[in-house]
Protein backbone atom coordinates (compact mmCIF):
# COMPACT_ATOMS: atom_id res chain seq x y z
CA UNK A 1 0.00 0.00 0.00
CA UNK A 2 1.08 3.22 -1.05
CA UNK A 3 0.33 6.82 0.67
CA UNK A 4 1.01 9.73 -1.66
CA UNK A 5 2.45 12.75 -0.02
CA UNK A 6 0.85 15.02 -2.41
CA UNK A 7 -3.03 13.78 -1.43
CA UNK A 8 -2.86 13.02 2.08
CA UNK A 9 -2.22 15.48 5.67
CA UNK A 10 -2.28 12.15 7.40
CA UNK A 11 -2.42 8.35 7.07
CA UNK A 12 -5.64 6.69 6.91
CA UNK A 13 -6.96 3.95 8.84
CA UNK A 14 -6.19 1.68 6.26
CA UNK A 15 -2.44 2.78 5.91
CA UNK A 16 -2.18 2.17 9.65
CA UNK A 17 -3.46 -0.95 9.60
CA UNK A 18 -1.37 -1.85 6.62
CA UNK A 19 1.82 -1.29 8.75
CA UNK A 20 0.37 -3.01 11.88
CA UNK A 21 -0.08 -6.41 9.39
CA UNK A 22 2.77 -5.97 7.53
CA UNK A 23 5.43 -4.32 9.26
CA UNK A 24 5.86 -1.54 6.68
CA UNK A 25 4.87 0.98 4.45
CA UNK A 26 5.61 3.20 1.56
CA UNK A 27 4.57 7.18 1.21
CA UNK A 28 5.18 8.03 -2.10
CA UNK A 29 6.72 11.39 -3.25
CA UNK A 30 7.57 13.07 0.10
CA UNK A 31 10.18 15.16 -1.07
CA UNK A 32 10.04 17.92 -3.64
CA UNK A 33 12.51 18.39 -6.24
CA UNK A 34 14.85 20.98 -4.34
CA UNK A 35 14.57 19.46 -1.02
CA UNK A 36 15.56 16.14 -2.81
CA UNK A 37 18.12 18.26 -4.54
CA UNK A 38 19.72 19.95 -1.27
CA UNK A 39 19.91 16.52 0.28
CA UNK A 40 21.61 14.61 -2.68
CA UNK A 41 24.07 17.51 -2.88
CA UNK A 42 24.96 17.41 1.14
CA UNK A 43 24.95 13.68 0.94
CA UNK A 44 27.44 13.68 -2.02
CA UNK A 45 29.79 16.32 0.51
CA UNK A 46 30.18 13.44 2.82
CA UNK A 47 30.64 10.93 0.71
CA UNK A 48 33.26 12.73 -0.53
CA UNK A 49 34.87 13.41 2.38
CA UNK A 50 34.89 9.80 3.44
CA UNK A 51 37.58 9.46 0.56
CA UNK A 52 39.41 12.13 2.42
CA UNK A 53 38.70 11.28 6.00
CA UNK A 54 38.68 7.45 5.82
CA UNK A 55 39.83 6.86 9.76
CA UNK A 56 36.95 8.87 11.05
CA UNK A 57 34.81 6.72 13.00
CA UNK A 58 31.31 7.60 11.65
CA UNK A 59 32.48 6.31 8.36
CA UNK A 60 32.06 2.80 7.34
CA UNK A 61 34.11 0.64 4.91
CA UNK A 62 33.54 -2.86 4.28
CA UNK A 63 33.79 -5.63 1.86
CA UNK A 64 30.85 -7.15 3.80
CA UNK A 65 29.19 -6.01 6.52
CA UNK A 66 29.99 -8.04 9.50
CA UNK A 67 28.01 -10.51 11.86
CA UNK A 68 27.91 -9.34 14.91
CA UNK A 69 26.34 -6.18 13.54
CA UNK A 70 23.51 -7.98 13.00
CA UNK A 71 23.16 -9.05 16.62
CA UNK A 72 23.47 -5.28 17.72
CA UNK A 73 26.95 -5.58 19.24
CA UNK A 74 28.45 -3.14 16.76
CA UNK A 75 30.13 0.48 16.88
CA UNK A 76 31.83 1.64 13.74
CA UNK A 77 35.70 0.96 15.17
CA UNK A 78 35.04 -2.63 14.71
CA UNK A 79 34.48 -2.97 11.03
CA UNK A 80 37.80 -4.05 9.46
CA UNK A 81 38.68 -1.05 7.56
CA UNK A 82 41.42 -2.62 5.27
CA UNK A 83 42.22 -6.34 3.58
CA UNK A 84 45.33 -7.70 2.05
CA UNK A 85 45.63 -7.70 -1.63
CA UNK A 86 47.14 -10.57 -3.48
CA UNK A 87 50.31 -8.15 -3.85
CA UNK A 88 50.31 -7.71 -0.17
CA UNK A 89 49.36 -4.04 -0.36
CA UNK A 90 46.24 -2.92 1.83
CA UNK A 91 43.55 -0.77 0.77
CA UNK A 92 40.19 0.19 1.77
CA UNK A 93 37.31 -1.80 2.15
CA UNK A 94 34.39 -0.51 0.09
CA UNK A 95 32.34 2.47 2.01
CA UNK A 96 28.37 2.14 2.87
CA UNK A 97 27.58 3.82 5.87
CA UNK A 98 28.08 7.43 7.78
CA UNK A 99 26.83 7.64 10.93
CA UNK A 100 24.76 10.88 12.49
CA UNK A 101 24.05 12.86 9.16
CA UNK A 102 22.12 14.98 10.74
CA UNK A 103 24.72 16.37 12.79
CA UNK A 104 26.75 16.75 9.37
CA UNK A 105 24.30 18.42 7.31
CA UNK A 106 21.49 21.21 7.22
CA UNK A 107 19.73 19.75 4.78
CA UNK A 108 19.28 16.38 6.98
CA UNK A 109 18.60 18.24 10.08
CA UNK A 110 16.07 19.73 7.88
CA UNK A 111 13.99 16.84 6.96
CA UNK A 112 14.23 15.70 10.26
CA UNK A 113 11.65 18.05 10.58
CA UNK A 114 9.58 17.09 7.91
CA UNK A 115 5.43 17.38 9.03
CA UNK A 116 3.90 14.22 7.11
CA UNK A 117 6.62 12.15 8.01
CA UNK A 118 6.56 12.81 11.96
CA UNK A 119 2.46 12.74 12.05
CA UNK A 120 2.76 9.29 9.93
CA UNK A 121 5.44 8.42 12.73
CA UNK A 122 2.87 9.89 15.56
CA UNK A 123 0.47 7.65 14.20
CA UNK A 124 1.85 4.43 13.65
CA UNK A 125 3.85 4.67 17.21
CA UNK A 126 0.25 5.10 18.57
CA UNK A 127 1.74 8.22 20.92
CA UNK A 128 2.62 11.35 21.11
CA UNK A 129 5.69 10.89 23.42
CA UNK A 130 8.40 9.63 21.22
CA UNK A 131 12.21 10.57 20.25
CA UNK A 132 14.63 10.24 17.64
CA UNK A 133 16.90 7.58 18.71
CA UNK A 134 19.75 6.81 15.79
CA UNK A 135 20.23 8.41 12.37
CA UNK A 136 22.97 7.54 9.55
CA UNK A 137 23.18 7.32 5.79
CA UNK A 138 23.40 3.91 3.96
CA UNK A 139 24.72 4.02 0.11
CA UNK A 140 25.31 1.43 -2.45
CA UNK A 141 28.47 2.67 -4.22
CA UNK A 142 28.50 3.01 -8.36
CA UNK A 143 28.95 -0.27 -9.25
CA UNK A 144 29.78 -2.06 -6.48
CA UNK A 145 26.93 -2.24 -3.53
CA UNK A 146 27.31 -3.37 -1.01
CA UNK A 147 24.86 -6.27 0.61
CA UNK A 148 22.73 -5.75 3.40
CA UNK A 149 22.40 -8.99 4.91
CA UNK A 150 19.01 -10.46 5.76
CA UNK A 151 18.24 -8.86 9.51
CA UNK A 152 16.17 -7.46 12.24
CA UNK A 153 17.08 -4.13 13.86
CA UNK A 154 16.94 -5.17 16.70
CA UNK A 155 15.77 -8.32 18.92
CA UNK A 156 12.25 -8.81 19.93
CA UNK A 157 13.58 -9.19 23.60
CA UNK A 158 14.81 -5.58 23.28
CA UNK A 159 10.85 -3.79 22.36
CA UNK A 160 7.61 -3.86 24.06
CA UNK A 161 4.09 -4.97 22.81
CA UNK A 162 2.70 -1.69 23.19
CA UNK A 163 4.56 0.32 20.69
CA UNK A 164 6.75 -0.44 17.93
CA UNK A 165 9.79 1.08 16.91
CA UNK A 166 10.05 2.69 13.63
CA UNK A 167 13.07 3.27 11.14
CA UNK A 168 12.32 5.75 8.24
CA UNK A 169 14.07 5.23 5.20
CA UNK A 170 14.10 8.57 3.14
CA UNK A 171 15.51 7.58 -0.86
CA UNK A 172 17.39 9.91 -2.62
CA UNK A 173 17.79 7.69 -5.75
CA UNK A 174 15.39 5.54 -7.72
CA UNK A 175 15.82 1.49 -6.28
CA UNK A 176 13.97 -1.32 -8.26
CA UNK A 177 14.18 -4.60 -9.10
CA UNK A 178 15.62 -4.08 -12.69
CA UNK A 179 19.01 -2.55 -10.90
CA UNK A 180 18.21 -5.42 -8.25
CA UNK A 181 18.94 -2.20 -5.60
CA UNK A 182 16.12 -2.47 -4.15
CA UNK A 183 14.85 -3.31 -0.54
CA UNK A 184 13.14 -6.64 0.20
CA UNK A 185 11.37 -7.41 3.15
CA UNK A 186 9.21 -10.23 4.51
CA UNK A 187 5.74 -8.74 5.10
CA UNK A 188 4.79 -9.70 8.67
CA UNK A 189 7.57 -11.33 9.87
CA UNK A 190 7.68 -8.44 12.94
CA UNK A 191 5.24 -10.52 14.94
CA UNK A 192 7.73 -13.66 14.68
CA UNK A 193 9.95 -14.85 17.76
CA UNK A 194 13.17 -14.06 17.98
CA UNK A 195 14.07 -17.94 17.20
CA UNK A 196 11.96 -18.40 14.52
CA UNK A 197 13.38 -14.97 13.37
CA UNK A 198 16.47 -16.21 13.69
CA UNK A 199 16.29 -19.57 11.68
CA UNK A 200 14.35 -17.74 8.82
CA UNK A 201 17.65 -15.35 8.35
CA UNK A 202 19.50 -18.35 8.63
CA UNK A 203 17.82 -20.10 5.87
CA UNK A 204 17.40 -17.10 3.66
CA UNK A 205 21.13 -16.11 3.92
CA UNK A 206 22.31 -19.41 3.38
CA UNK A 207 24.60 -19.32 -0.09
CA UNK A 208 23.06 -15.88 -1.13
CA UNK A 209 20.82 -13.74 -0.92
CA UNK A 210 17.36 -16.01 -1.13
CA UNK A 211 14.00 -14.20 -1.65
CA UNK A 212 11.91 -16.73 -0.48
CA UNK A 213 8.86 -15.21 1.11
CA UNK A 214 9.89 -11.81 0.89
CA UNK A 215 8.51 -8.84 -1.68
CA UNK A 216 10.70 -5.86 -3.34
CA UNK A 217 9.48 -2.31 -2.20
CA UNK A 218 11.30 -0.52 -5.36
CA UNK A 219 10.85 3.51 -5.13
CA UNK A 220 11.83 6.89 -6.70
CA UNK A 221 13.85 9.41 -5.57
CA UNK A 222 12.06 11.30 -2.82
CA UNK A 223 9.87 8.47 -1.66
CA UNK A 224 10.19 7.26 2.22
CA UNK A 225 9.81 3.80 3.28
CA UNK A 226 8.88 3.13 6.89
CA UNK A 227 9.79 -0.14 8.69
CA UNK A 228 8.92 -2.25 12.27
CA UNK A 229 12.63 -2.08 13.54
CA UNK A 230 11.57 -6.19 13.93
CA UNK A 231 10.52 -6.58 10.38
CA UNK A 232 13.09 -9.03 8.10
CA UNK A 233 14.09 -7.02 5.70
CA UNK A 234 17.95 -6.50 3.47
CA UNK A 235 18.69 -6.01 0.05
CA UNK A 236 21.56 -7.95 -2.74
CA UNK A 237 24.58 -6.73 -3.78
CA UNK A 238 25.01 -4.97 -6.86
CA UNK A 239 26.25 -2.65 -9.53
CA UNK A 240 23.79 -0.11 -10.13
CA UNK A 241 24.41 3.31 -9.93
CA UNK A 242 24.89 5.40 -6.72
CA UNK A 243 21.72 4.29 -4.22
CA UNK A 244 21.57 6.69 -1.24
CA UNK A 245 18.99 6.39 1.55
CA UNK A 246 19.33 8.45 4.65
CA UNK A 247 17.32 6.61 8.42
CA UNK A 248 15.84 7.90 11.00
CA UNK A 249 14.49 5.64 14.16
CA UNK A 250 12.04 6.75 16.25
CA UNK A 251 10.69 4.73 19.92
CA UNK A 252 8.02 5.39 22.09
CA UNK A 253 9.58 7.59 25.26
CA UNK A 254 7.38 4.93 27.71
CA UNK A 255 9.03 2.02 25.63
CA UNK A 256 12.65 3.72 25.89
CA UNK A 257 11.92 4.24 30.02
CA UNK A 258 11.49 0.28 30.07
CA UNK A 259 13.42 -1.25 28.08
CA UNK A 260 16.24 1.14 27.09
CA UNK A 261 18.81 1.04 25.42
CA UNK A 262 19.25 4.60 26.17
CA UNK A 263 19.33 5.91 30.17
CA UNK A 264 16.53 8.16 30.80
CA UNK A 265 19.37 11.01 30.57
CA UNK A 266 19.09 10.48 26.85
CA UNK A 267 15.80 11.34 26.38
CA UNK A 268 15.13 15.22 26.84
CA UNK A 269 18.44 15.61 24.90
CA UNK A 270 17.08 13.67 22.29
CA UNK A 271 13.92 16.02 22.26
CA UNK A 272 16.10 18.90 22.14
CA UNK A 273 17.17 17.79 18.63
CA UNK A 274 14.32 17.13 17.27
CA UNK A 275 12.95 20.56 18.86
CA UNK A 276 15.94 21.76 17.05
CA UNK A 277 15.11 19.92 13.50
CA UNK A 278 11.44 21.87 13.55
CA UNK A 279 12.73 25.25 14.29
CA UNK A 280 15.76 24.57 11.18
CA UNK A 281 12.37 23.54 9.47
CA UNK A 282 10.68 26.99 9.26
CA UNK A 283 13.15 27.85 6.99
CA UNK A 284 12.16 25.70 4.03
CA UNK A 285 8.51 25.55 4.69
CA UNK A 286 7.38 26.42 1.23
CA UNK A 287 8.72 22.81 0.21
CA UNK A 288 5.58 21.19 2.25
CA UNK A 289 3.53 23.57 0.98
CA UNK A 290 4.60 22.46 -2.33
CA UNK A 291 4.29 18.24 -1.57
CA UNK A 292 0.63 19.00 -0.47
CA UNK A 293 -0.10 22.26 1.72
CA UNK A 294 1.32 20.17 4.65
CA UNK A 295 1.37 22.15 7.96
CA UNK A 296 4.31 22.26 10.31
CA UNK A 297 4.22 19.68 12.87
CA UNK A 298 3.64 20.47 16.30
CA UNK A 299 5.67 18.14 18.81
CA UNK A 300 3.39 18.19 21.52
CA UNK A 301 4.48 15.18 24.40
CA UNK A 302 2.64 14.54 27.34
CA UNK A 303 3.04 17.02 30.50
CA UNK A 304 5.47 14.78 32.23
CA UNK A 305 7.75 14.20 29.20
CA UNK A 306 7.47 18.19 28.23
CA UNK A 307 10.21 20.08 26.19
CA UNK A 308 11.67 23.32 26.99
CA UNK A 309 11.64 25.52 23.49
CA UNK A 310 14.58 25.74 21.04
CA UNK A 311 17.26 27.33 22.43
CA UNK A 312 20.33 28.01 19.82
CA UNK A 313 22.80 28.30 22.43
CA UNK A 314 22.59 24.02 23.27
Amino acid sequence: MNVIATEQLELSPANIKYFQDNGFLVIRNALCPQELADLQGDISGLISKMQENPTDEDFWFNDEIPEHWYKKEYSGNQVPATKETNEGETKRGIPFRIEYPVDKSLACKRLMGHPLVLKATEQLLGTKNFIPTWDSMVFKQEGEGVPIKWHRDASAASVDNEYPAIDIGYYLDEANLQMDNCLWVIPGSHKWDDLFASTMIEFLSDNGFKKAGAVPVPVKPGDVIFHNILVIHGSASCNSPLRRTVYYEYRAIEQELRKGPHKAEYIPLKQQLLVACLHERKAVEHFDKEQGGHSPFIYSPDEKYSVAPYDPSQ
